[in-house]
């Protein structure tokens, strides 16, 4: 990996389980070079346009809350959806994130960046918005 990688990705249908949902997909960018040798940021869309860094903790309600992390393997993410409630199940919604991977020697070129805001870093590294 000699350049900052870009992906975005969805999900549109979850695999459920008590308590909780989660879904596999493929990130092709993330390879065993980059998991050896880069950073891999992970930034969930709460709406068109609007990016946070994972893992990330929701507290709609007294009764809802639900936790979204992420688990990075070679050419895979697992977005895991945790409900929190005291009553009923929600099935989480279609959602996208986006995968920035960058290599160590370009992260240490630039220490100030904050890498949790997803529109900082594509505008350092020049990533064309997806």
């Amino acid at each position: 990996m000699k350049t900052v990688q870009h992906a975005i990705c969805e999900i549109t249908e979850w695999i459920t389980v008590p308590y909780a949902s989660f879904q596999d997909v493929s990130v092709p960018i993330i390879t065993k070079n980059t998991m050896e040798n880069g950073r891999i940021h992970l930034f969930f869309e709460l709406r068109s346009g609007s990016y946070c860094t994972l893992p990330l903790r929701m507290y709609a309600t007294q009764q809802f809350t639900a936790s979204i992390d992420a688990q990075i393997r070679l050419k895979t993410v697992r977005i895991i959806w945790t409900n929190h409630e005291t009553y009923g199940r929600h099935t989480p919604p279609s959602i996208r994130f986006a995968v920035i991977c960058i290599p160590n020697k370009i992260h240490q070129q630039f220490p100030s960046i904050n890498y949790r805001d997803y529109f900082e870093v594509c505008r350092v590294f020049n990533i064309e918005l997806l």
